[in-house]
């Protein structure tokens, strides 16, 4: 299979995933009390649009230098796609119950999911991909290992502090937007 084929595929079911997600957001009887409720809803809803977006751009870069792709990471795309069409569940629940413990536990393991599928298909990936430099190869890898590891803190961290789970669901993706020129540059020439 072409590396075209699979990114057309991925940004198809990606699209269907963040469609789901802003379909969630029921909007309530618009009262001073009822912004609240209705904010949430939008800021839980942008955080997991961001890491859907991150995801998306990551797997375009991390694709970018392969020719062709065998099953195995087929199969392993195909798993990170099924773990990211299960982020409206928790987002929806999140934005719904907040201030339940079980919300924050579900998002952190969903998105502790998609973290390790991810981590698992980019380092199968960048193995085979020989014109990433190992720079690049190893400060994404430290983001992805420091993001799973992240995730699994936030989650006996909901039972702790709601807004410290919060905290890390917010400074993951900005972990993602941290400059690295190993990055930016990381396909050799």
């Amino acid at each position: 299979m072409k590396k075209e084929q699979l990114a057309t595929f991925n940004d198809a079911v990606i699209a269907i995933v963040i469609t789901l997600m802003v379909l969630e957001i029921k909007v309530p009887e618009m009262t001073a009390g009822n912004l609240w409720a209705l904010a949430q809803h939008i800021l839980v809803y942008g955080l997991s649009f961001l890491m859907v977006a991150i995801v998306w751009l990551n797997l375009r870069i991390i694709l970018m230098p392969l020719e062709v792709v065998d099953n195995k990471i087929i199969w392993l795309d195909l798993s990170l796609l099924f773990t990211i069409s299960l982020i409206p569940l928790p987002t929806e629940a999140l934005g719904e119950q907040f201030e339940q413990k079980l919300s924050h536990v579900f998002f952190g393991v969903v998105m502790m999911a998609v973290a390790i599928v991810y981590a698992a298909l980019h380092q199968l990936i960048t193995k085979r991909a020989a014109t990433l430099n190992d720079k690049c190869k190893t400060v994404s890898l430290a983001k992805n290992w420091l993001a799973i590891f992240l995730y699994g803190i936030s989650i006996p961290l909901s039972y702790v502090s709601l807004w410290s789970s919060t905290a890390i669901f917010i400074l993951i993706p900005i972990l993602y937007f941290l400059p690295s020129h190993y990055l930016d540059s990381g396909v050799e020439e």
